[in-house]
């Protein structure tokens, strides 16, 4: 059953945000006859995963947020059970960020988020309605990969938005013969930076910290193996093509264009 809400009055948790998700893309505008367009659906009626995850929103407009986020770094100090109770260690662990960082959003800004997001809403219970706004969606901010400020991504949460390298998928033997092949959009793992957020303070994951390197627009960088990965489906990706998301923790190197290797 889906919550009805006043989005006016509506107090959020901590580290919680209120947002208007963008319309799916399960339709597509076709031709019709005599010059005009008809709008054509393209659910999923065969329930397949993959196909849904596809048409899901990533994007969005935040209506309200929290006062603050909550980041609970002195449960590393503790161990459950024994220097804090077993009830008191996981009410605060459920409450907590994953990692520290600051609240950078505002009512009114665009958002993007995974479609895993999405898809999980309504079983998660967080998705809501509202009597102006319709459906809206309940999300911890942790959810979020960035906001758009001027048309420009800008990082969220400690992301780094990059371009990876690419292998062409048509060359040309020395013989003259043209060689056409399937590529692993991920098989390399170089690429060049577009946008990152400064680095998170602290992880809740002691396994976790981010360096501290300057990544400025252009940056190229070395990705750890089987870490970083498309943000949009490219059927519906626009200026999200080949935009790929990773945290700094899982960056291997930074360089400069002397290092020609591949990989």
């Amino acid at each position: 059953m889906i919550e009805k809400i006043n989005v006016e009055t509506i107090e959020l948790l901590s580290s919680q945000v209120l947002v208007k998700v963008s319309p799916n893309h399960d339709f597509r505008e076709i031709p019709g006859p005599n010059g005009t367009k008809v709008e054509l659906y393209i659910g999923d009626f065969a329930k397949d995963f993959h196909a849904t995850a596809q048409n899901v929103a990533i994007t969005g407009t935040i209506l309200k947020t929290c006062e603050a986020l909550s980041f609970h770094g002195e449960l590393k100090t503790h161990q459950k059970g024994k220097t804090i109770a077993s009830e008191e260690y996981n009410a605060l662990n459920r409450s907590s960020m994953p990692f520290d960082v600051d609240l950078d959003v505002a009512e009114g800004d665009k958002v993007l988020f995974s479609h895993l997001t999405g898809l999980n809403a309504e079983p998660e219970g967080r998705l809501l309605k509202d009597e102006k706004y319709g459906y809206v969606m309940l999300m911890r901010y942790d959810m979020l990969y960035a906001k758009e400020v001027n048309d420009e991504i800008v990082p969220l949460n400690g992301w780094v938005f990059f371009i990876r390298d690419q292998k062409p998928s048509e060359y040309q033997l020395p013989s003259g013969l043209w060689i056409c092949e399937k590529v692993d959009k991920y098989g390399f793992l170089k690429g060049t930076v577009v946008a990152a957020d400064k680095p998170v303070r602290d992880y809740l994951n002691p396994k976790h910290r981010d360096t501290d390197w300057d990544l400025p627009k252009g940056q190229r960088i070395i990705v750890q193996p089987k870490f970083g990965y498309r943000i949009a489906h490219d059927v519906h990706a626009g200026k999200l093509f080949g935009l790929e998301c990773v945290k700094r923790n899982y960056l291997l190197a930074i360089f400069d264009e002397c290092l020609t290797s591949q990989n």
